[in-house]
């Protein structure tokens, strides 16, 4: 018989003493286990079903609630524990056997109801896709539930088209909802349109380098995850700028070290930035949360900023510069990587365009990734 609104019953009881212990559900589906020194005499580990909380992600979506749970330690004259625990306990749900419904699997997550607020965050965790198992560790017991955006959330919406008041430009987004990585773990893609992006190619003389401005997606509009793009002169890179998630500023260069540059962006956003020269040339970001983005990984192949020719297969997107003869220059590298504190991980691959633009007498290959 399942427990309140779980598909299935989680009771379970048993002692956990100072040597460890574990206590699991009858048909297995979840454990709760205690090391060694976690408490310092014998108690009773009960967990008990609840019913359904109400959880939403630190963006204000909702999640759609599988199992909850409450975990609780007594001591032999039936009091409840308060307190750490000496070392943290690990919480195993197996959900191989649970019927997910509309449930996204990647997208599960662990929430704990926060006591002292009332309110449930999301915990970190780790999520074994293939096996079918999430674990959780904490140093204290409370009410516990997992849960997971369900495929009807990702459907993309409209913003409502508005005007710029600094740039007068008319503008719309539409975000593309992604299904969840592990944990919860997605990047943000919206297709936006700028009525002030510049929409023609132009040569401003022959040394010069093309300046293509319409995008694949059409001209005004954009679609991309992240980038970090250059603009080249005949003597080597003008300017950096950076497009992530909140950031879109212009970064500078810190201190050069013999394998790694340090920059930042010239709006504080608390992010470090760390570009990686010679082979396999490419950048990291690191925001204030501690998540981690990458730019432009190609193993083994890389072009440096003076004009070695750029690997024009994925991730990297090159142009055709005149400097003291033709030579090919990086000046974009997407988002290939994401990884959050917890080691889960989100790769990004792209798919290479070549195409020739004549003007002016001159010929400029370009290479696009989508």
């Amino acid at each position: 018989m399942p427990g309140r609104d779980n598909p299935v019953s989680l009771d379970a009881r048993g002692e956990v003493t100072p040597s460890g212990g574990t206590v699991a559900s009858s048909r297995g589906e979840l454990t709760v286990s205690l090391p060694a020194g976690a408490v310092t005499s014998v108690h009773t580990l009960v967990v008990r079903d609840r019913g359904f909380p109400t959880l939403t992600r630190q963006g204000g979506s909702k999640v759609r609630p599988l199992v909850a749970f409450d975990v609780e330690l007594t001591d032999a004259a039936g009091r409840k524990a308060s307190g750490q625990l000496g070392r943290e306990a690990t919480i195993t749900l197996d959900f191989a056997e649970i019927d997910l419904g509309n449930i996204v699997p990647q997208s599960l997550t662990f929430f704990t109801l926060d006591e002292a607020t009332g309110r449930w965050q999301a915990v970190p965790g780790q999520l074994d896709y293939n096996g079918k198992k999430m674990v959780a560790r904490t140093s204290h017991f409370s009410g516990w539930a997992v849960g997971g955006d369900t495929s009807a959330s990702i459907v993309p919406n409209v913003e409502a088209a508005q005007t710029s008041l600094f740039t007068r430009s008319a503008e719309m987004a539409i975000e593309l909802k992604l299904p969840p990585g592990l944990a919860g773990l997605v990047p943000r893609l919206v297709l936006k349109y700028s009525s002030a992006a510049v929409n023609r190619s132009e040569v401003n003389d022959f040394w010069s380098y093309m300046d293509v401005q319409g995008s694949w997606v059409g001209l005004g509009w954009s679609l991309d995850l992240g980038a970090i793009t250059a603009r080249h002169k005949d003597t080597g890179y003008e300017l950096f700028a950076i497009s992530l998630g909140g950031i879109v500023d212009r970064i500078l260069r810190k201190n050069t070290q013999p394998l790694t540059e340090d920059w930042y962006s010239q709006r504080e956003s608390f992010a470090k930035i760390e570009h990686i020269v010679g082979d396999a040339e490419h950048w990291w970001v690191t925001t204030k949360d501690g998540t981690k983005y990458r730019f432009g990984y190609i193993a083994g192949e890389g072009g440096d900023a003076m004009g070695d020719p750029t690997n024009t297969g994925s991730r990297q997107e090159s142009g055709y510069i005149f400097d003291n003869g033709p030579r090919t220059y990086n000046y974009r590298w997407l988002l290939d990587r994401i990884e959050d504190t917890n080691g889960n991980v989100v790769t990004i691959e792209y798919e290479g365009t070549r195409a020739s633009i004549s003007a002016g007498g001159a010929t400029t290959d370009m290479s696009i990734e989508s």
